[in-house]
């Protein structure tokens, strides 16, 4: 899987995960959001909607 700016990826409690190959310099928040399962389902899906919204929205200028 290749993941680029504005992706979202959540990875399930328990999943193990890493890195194969990075081509660049990364820089990624790690959330960790509800590990206990208090918020309704939909109620997560719509928190992880709506950043990944804000991301998608942001332009970032590289120069």
């Amino acid at each position: 899987m290749t993941i680029s700016a504005g992706d979202v990826v959540v990875i399930p409690a328990g999943v193990l995960h890493g890195f194969r190959k990075i081509l660049d310099q990364i820089t990624y928040p790690n959330i960790r959001i509800d590990p206990d399962q208090v918020f309704p389902r939909d109620t997560y899906i719509q928190i992880l909607s709506e950043q990944h919204d804000l991301v998608s929205s942001t332009s970032i200028d590289s120069t």
